[in-house]
C-alpha cells in the first residue's frame, strides 16, 4: 500500500457496534429463554430487531435477515458450554483489532468460521449466513439506514477527507469524487469468506478500485501466504507512512517498441519491508506497473512526449522539476513510477 487512509467517524459504524454488543453480550451470555429484553443492553439494535420482527411470518413475503437468525443463533448458543462461550468471546474480542492483526500479532488471529464448525455445525451455518447478509443486505435495509445513513453517504464524507484521488492499493487507478453518484467498491480487506466477524467494521472497509479489488486482491486472505503461513500485511487506516523505495532498471534499446522483460523493477523499505512483500503478491503489483509501463497510452507515450516532443535544454528543465514532483506530489501524475522511468531508460542511453 503506497499510503493509508485516514479513518473517519460516522455514524455507519453503529451497525458493527450492535453487531460487537450481540455477538459479546447477548449470544457469550445466551442462558435464560430468548426475547427481546435481551437486548436491552442496546437499545438502538433492539429497536431494529422489534422493526423487523414481523418479517419472521413467512406470510409476508419478505426475507427475515435480523430478527429469526438473531434468535436461532441465541439458541445454539445456549447449547454450547460456558466455558467454550468465553474463550469465543475472548477470540472475538481480539477479532475487532484490524490494526495488530495486521500486524501479525500472535495473539490476534481473526476467529473464523472453521473454528465455529469444531464447536457446532449448525451455529457456523447460521452464523455464515447471518454474517454473509450483514454488508449486503442489512446495511442497506431502512430500519438500519434511518440510523446510520447509506454507503454513499459515508463515501462522500471519506473522500472529502481521502481526497487523494487514487487508489492507495496500486497507485495508477482513479477514485471518483464525492461530486459524482454512487461511490467506489469498498473492499473487505480481511474477506467475508474467511473472516466475518468484520463485516461491517469501517476499520476493515476501504474504498478500492476495481483492478484492486476485483481482478486482483479478490477473496485472497492476505495475513495468510499460500502455504497457510502467517505474514504482516499493511493496515489501510494505520497512522504510520510506508516507507516504500522503488527502483527502476532497463534495457530498452527501441523506446516504442519493448516489453515487460525488458523492465526490472525492485522494491525496497525500512520501515515495512513484510508488508511491501505481502502487497506486492496480493495486488500483483510488479506485473501491472511493468504493463502500464508497456502501454501505449502510459508508459510508451511518456516516453514519446519525452524525447520527440521535448529537445535537450527542455528535458533538462524537466528533469530539474522531478526531485521536488517526487518530494511534494509523489503519487499525482504517477510520478512515483513516471519519473523513475524516464530516469532509467535515459540512463540505458536511448535518450
Amino acid at each position: 500500500m503506497l499510503f493509508p487512509y485516514k479513518y473517519i467517524e460516522h455514524d455507519i459504524s453503529f451497525l458493527q457496534k450492535w453487531m460487537d454488543h450481540l455477538f459479546m453480550n447477548v449470544w457469550c451470555n445466551a442462558d435464560k429463554e430468548y426475547d427481546f429484553d435481551v437486548l436491552d443492553g442496546c437499545q438502538d439494535l433492539k429497536k431494529l430487531v422489534k422493526a423487523e420482527y414481523y418479517k419472521e411470518d413467512p406470510n409476508t413475503k419478505h426475507k427475515d435477515y435480523i430478527s429469526g437468525p438473531i434468535r436461532n443463533i441465541y439458541e445454539e448458543f445456549r447449547k454450547i458450554d460456558k466455558i467454550e462461550r468465553k474463550k469465543i468471546k475472548k477470540w472475538y474480542k481480539r477479532t475487532r483489532n484490524i490494526n495488530k492483526t495486521c500486524q501479525g500479532q500472535k495473539l490476534y488471529k481473526p476467529l473464523n468460521l472453521k473454528t465455529i464448525a469444531k464447536i457446532s455445525t449448525n451455529l457456523e451455518k447460521l452464523l455464515k449466513d447471518f454474517y454473509g447478509n450483514l454488508y449486503d443486505n442489512i446495511l442497506g435495509l431502512v430500519a438500519v439506514k434511518n440510523t446510520t445513513g447509506t454507503l454513499s453517504d459515508h463515501y462522500k464524507e471519506f473522500v472529502k477527507v481521502n481526497n487523494a484521488g487514487i487508489c492507495p492499493f496500486c497507485g495508477i487507478a482513479t477514485l471518483r469524487s464525492y461530486e459524482m453518484d454512487g461511490h467506489e467498491a469498498y473492499d473487505h480487506y480481511l474477506p467475508i469468506s474467511h473472516f466475518p466477524f468484520t463485516a461491517v467494521s469501517f476499520r476493515n472497509l476501504a474504498p478500492t478500485c476495481h483492478s484492486c479489488n476485483s481482478t486482483n486482491k479478490n477473496q485472497n486472505p492476505v495475513i495468510f501466504d499460500t502455504n497457510g503461513l502467517r505474514r504482516k500485511v499493511f493496515y489501510p487506516y494505520s497512522s504510520t507512512l510506508p516507507e516504500i523505495k522503488l527502483t527502476i532498471k532497463t534495457s530498452i534499446s527501441d523506446y516504442k517498441n519493448f516489453q515487460h522483460k525488458d523492465i526490472a523493477i525492485t522494491f525496497s523499505s525500512n520501515n515495512c519491508k513484510q508488508e511491501t512483500e505481502t502487497w506486492k503478491d496480493v495486488y500483483k503489483i510488479e506485473k501491472r506497473y511493468k504493463d502500464l509501463l508497456c502501454n501505449e497510452g502510459e508508459g510508451k507515450y511518456w516516453l514519446l512526449q519525452y524525447i520527440e516532443e521535448m529537445n535537450a535544454s527542455e528535458r533538462l528543465k524537466e528533469k530539474s522539476k522531478f526531485e521536488k514532483r517526487l518530494k511534494e506530489s509523489k503519487y499525482k501524475n504517477q510520478n512515483f513510477l513516471k519519473i523513475p522511468f524516464l530516469l532509467a531508460v535515459e540512463e540505458n542511453g536511448v535518450i
